[in-house]
C-alpha cells in the first residue's frame, strides 16, 4: 500500500498559526500583560494582512537583519506596500545602526570586495578582508556603503513576539513550526481543557521568573561564564526562588545542579557544596556526598548516605548503598550488603543470526497455544496510558499551556503523582470491581491515533490487549501501575523485553545477549516483581558454535 505525501502548506499558514497563538495568549493572559504589550497586540492586528505576514517572515528568520531585495513570498503580492506599512507601524526599521563587524559579517566576500574597492583585495579569507575594511573606513562609511548597495530591514518588537511564544508554549524551545507538524497531520492531540483557572502562569511574577531562568540557561552556554567560578556563583545568586510553582521550582533546581556541577569541575568545591545544599533534586545528594568524601569529611558523607537511603528517588538510594559501602571499606569497617532479590535465570542456545536477540528469543518460545510477544516498555505503559487516560489529561493547574501537548508539563517527575494522587488511587481501587476493562477498551477504540506519552498505538493490538487482560491478575497490574504513576520519568522504562502467555497465565522475560548485563532500571523492576510475586525471569542467550568448512 502506497502512502501519499502530505499536501504542501497553503500560503499564509504562518500568519494563520500566529493569530491562533496570539488569540490563545490574549484569552488566557490579557490580565498579566503590560500596557505596552497590549498595545503591540492592537497595533499588530491593525496592520494589513500582508504587513502582518511580512513581520512574521522577518521575525522568524535566523538572521536579525535581512536584505530588502530578498523578501519574496507568495502570500505577499506587494512587498513594498507591506514593508511601508510595517515601518509605519513601528514593527520594523530600515537600515538599523549595527556594529561594523555585524554588518560586514552579513555580506559575501565578493560583494565586500566590489563595494570597498581595493580594501583587502589580496585577502584570501573573509575575516582578513573585514579587518582591512574596518581599518580603512569609519563605522559610518561602512554603514552607508552597505545600506546604499543593499538596503536592510530588521524586525522590531522582538521581546513582545518572544513573550507571546513563551506564554503559549511555556518554554524557550518550541516555536511556530509546532503548528506545521500538526497541520501536516503528523500528530493528533487530546482535547484537554485549559482556561484561566488551570493556566500555568498565575501572576506576572511567574512570567518574569521563567524569563530569568531561560536567560540563565543561555548564560550557561557561554564559555566565558562556564570557566569563571565567580561568574557562576553570581549567576546562582541572581536566580529568583519560586517555591509556590512546582515546575518553576524544578527549573530552579535544575539550574542550581548545573551550576554546582560546573563549579565542581573548576574545583570550587565549597561553592558547589553550598549550591547543592539549596536543592533536593537528584543528583544533589550524590554530589554532596562525593565532595564531602573528597574533602575527607567521611563522617558527614556517611551520614548523608544514610539519609539518601530513605530518599524517594531510587537512583539516590542505589548510590547511597554503593557509596556508603566504599566509605566503610575505606575506614576498614564492616559492610553489610542488603539482600538482592533472587532472579530466576535460564539460558537459551540459538544459532547466530542477523536479528535482534529479543525477536529470536520470542520466535523460539512461541507456540500456537502460548505466543510470546516482544513488548519491552510498551505493554504496561500502554495499558496504564489507556486506563488512566482522563487522569493524565486532567485539567490540573499548570499542567498544560496550549492545545498541542502530548503530555502534561510535569509528567516525568514526582509531581505527576502528587497532583493526581486521589484520582490515581481511586482508579486503582476501581480495578477491584467489574467495569474497569470496559473503560480501557472504550479508550482504545475512541482515542486511536491520538498522542499519549504512554501509548504506542502500533504495538497495542486487540489481540495483545485481550491476552494481557485475560492473563495478568489485577493485583499485578495494580502494583505495576502504582509504581509507574509514582514517577513516570523513572519507571516508564526498564520493563522486561518479552511477555510469554502460558497455561492461562503469563511470564515476563528479560533477554540478554552474550556479555550483556541488567541495567539499574531493570533491576528496580525485578525487585518490585519479587516483592509482588510477579512472574519474571532473566534469559541469557548463548550462540551455537558453527563449523566453517
Amino acid at each position: 500500500m502506497s502512502v501519499s505525501s502530505p499536501a504542501p502548506l497553503a500560503a499564509g499558514y504562518l500568519l494563520r498559526n500566529f493569530r491562533q497563538v496570539a488569540q490563545w495568549v490574549n484569552h488566557l493572559y490579557a490580565d498579566l500583560l503590560t500596557t505596552a504589550e497590549q498595545d503591540c497586540f492592537a497595533q499588530f492586528h491593525r496592520m494589513p494582512n500582508p504587513a502582518q505576514s511580512l513581520y512574521l517572515r522577518l521575525v522568524t528568520r535566523t538572521r536579525p537583519v535581512v536584505p530588502v531585495a530578498s523578501l519574496h513570498y507568495d502570500e505577499i503580492p506587494d512587498t513594498d506596500a507591506a514593508l511601508r506599512a510595517l515601518l509605519d507601524s513601528g514593527f520594523a526599521v530600515l537600515n538599523p545602526p549595527l556594529e561594523p563587524s555585524t554588518l560586514l559579517a552579513l555580506q559575501t566576500r565578493s560583494d565586500l570586495q566590489t563595494w570597498f574597492g581595493n580594501a583587502g583585495k589580496t585577502a584570501e579569507k573573509k575575516s582578513a578582508l573585514t579587518e582591512s575594511i574596518q581599518a580603512q573606513f569609519t563605522a559610518e562609511q561602512i554603514h552607508n556603503m552597505i545600506t546604499t548597495q543593499q538596503p536592510l530591514v530588521m524586525a522590531l518588537q522582538r521581546d513582545w513576539f518572544e513573550l507571546v511564544l513563551l506564554l503559549f508554549f511555556g518554554n524557550g524551545r518550541q516555536d511556530l513550526s509546532e503548528f506545521v507538524i500538526t497541520e501536516l497531520g503528523h500528530v493528533r492531540y487530546e482535547n484537554y481543557r485549559v482556561d484561566r483557572s488551570t493556566r500555568y502562569f498565575s501572576c506576572r511574577g511567574d512570567i518574569e521568573t521563567l524569563q530569568a531562568y531561560l536567560l540563565a540557561r543561555e548564560q550557561l552556554e557561554d564559555p566565558d561564564v562556564l570557566q569563571d567560578s565567580q561568574l557562576l556563583q553570581d549567576l546562582f545568586a541572581q536566580l529568583p526562588h519560586h517555591r509556590q510553582q512546582p515546575e518553576l521550582q524544578r527549573r530552579f533546581d535544575k539550574l542550581a545542579v548545573t551550576i554546582a556541577r560546573q563549579l565542581e569541575r573548576l574545583d570550587a568545591l565549597d561553592a558547589a557544596l553550598h549550591i547543592y545544599r539549596a536543592t533536593e533534586l537528584h543528583p544533589s545528594g550524590e554530589r554532596q556526598a562525593r565532595i564531602l568524601a573528597k574533602q575527607d569529611q567521611l563522617d558527614e558523607a556517611l551520614s548523608l548516605c544514610h539519609q539518601l537511603q530513605h530518599s524517594p528517588h531510587p537512583e539516590a538510594q542505589e548510590f547511597a548503598e554503593q557509596f556508603s559501602a566504599q566509605l566503610l571499606r575505606k575506614r576498614r569497617q564492616p559492610v553489610i550488603k542488603p539482600a538482592a532479590p533472587d532472579i530466576i535465570t535460564n539460558e537459551m542456545l540459538l544459532p547466530p543470526q542477523d536479528m535482534a536477540v529479543e525477536y529470536l528469543a520470542a520466535a523460539a518460545l512461541t507456540r500456537d497455544e502460548s505466543p510470546c510477544y516482544y513488548v519491552e516498555n510498551t505493554l504496561f505503559c500502554g495499558l496504564f496510558g489507556l486506563l488512566f487516560w482522563d487522569i493524565i489529561f486532567a485539567p490540573v493547574p499548570g499542567a498544560f499551556f496550549h492545545p498541542f501537548q502530548h503530555s502534561p508539563k510535569h509528567l516525568r517527575s514526582e509531581y505527576f503523582y502528587a497532583d493526581r494522587a486521589d484520582a490515581i488511587e481511586q482508579r486503582l481501587h476501581d480495578m477491584e470491581h467489574t467495569g474497569w476493562q470496559s473503560r480501557l477498551w472504550d479508550i482504545w477504540s475512541s482515542r486511536q491515533g491520538i498522542a499519549n506519552p504512554f501509548v504506542v498505538w502500533e504495538v497495542l493490538t486487540a489481540d495483545l490487549l485481550e491476552r494481557a487482560l485475560a492473563a495478568i491478575p489485577v493485583a499485578h497490574l495494580q502494583c505495576i501501575f502504582r509504581q509507574l504513576a509514582k514517577h513516570p520519568g523513572l519507571y516508564s522504562n526498564g520493563f522486561p523485553d518479552l511477555i510469554h502467555f502460558v497455561d492461562d497465565g503469563y511470564q515476563l522475560i528479560e533477554v540478554k545477549a552474550p556479555n550483556d548485563r541488567l541495567q539499574p532500571n531493570q533491576r528496580r523492576w525485578f525487585r518490585r516483581f519479587a516483592d509482588a510475586g510477579i512472574p519474571a525471569r532473566l534469559l541469557n542467550i548463548r550462540w551455537q558454535e558453527t563449523n566453517d568448512d
